[in-house]
């Protein structure tokens, strides 16, 4: 298993931006070719660091909930908190207390492929979310490292 610092992560999730927004795409690109989602986002960082995750498709756009649970039990490690390269899961919808977007922190707050903007854009964690009145830290479902990132 490889030895992946966390910045490394960053630098790969970064690499995604500006890659279009596309439900169950995993073809990084720019705004005009290729096409990622959420978990498309998660999956490519994975492939730049070195970490081939098993993947899923033939979800429903708006059932991610019943994907991404299993995505990340099956590659990643759970944490205990935020740190920079760690990925996040999100509980976008009070009623289900399952996550339903995923993505990265990074120092700057979150990088993540999201529909409402229409591409992987970062954001910050404590700003409000474009026609939502919360914020993204206020939706957090849980924390998870890639296999191989050095946790010293």
């Amino acid at each position: 298993m490889p030895r992946i610092l966390r910045t490394e992560v960053v630098k790969a999730a970064r690499s995604l931006i500006p890659t279009r927004f596309q439900h169950q795409g995993r073809c990084p690109g720019n705004r005009r070719q290729g096409g990622i989602d959420c978990a498309g986002e998660i999956v490519c960082t994975g492939q730049l660091i070195g970490e081939i995750l098993e993947d899923f498709i033939g979800y429903a756009r708006y059932s991610s909930y019943k994907y991404l649970l299993p995505l990340v039990e099956k590659n990643l490690i759970i944490a205990d908190g935020p740190a920079l390269g760690r990925v996040v899961l999100f509980n976008m919808f009070r009623k289900n207390p399952l996550p339903t977007h995923i993505g990265i922190l990074s120092d700057k707050g979150l990088i993540h492929a999201y529909e409402d903007v229409g591409y992987v854009a970062e954001h910050n964690m404590s700003q409000s979310i474009p026609k939502r009145a919360w914020m993204w830290s206020d939706r957090i479902h849980s924390y998870w490292d890639f296999k191989g990132v050095v946790t010293w």
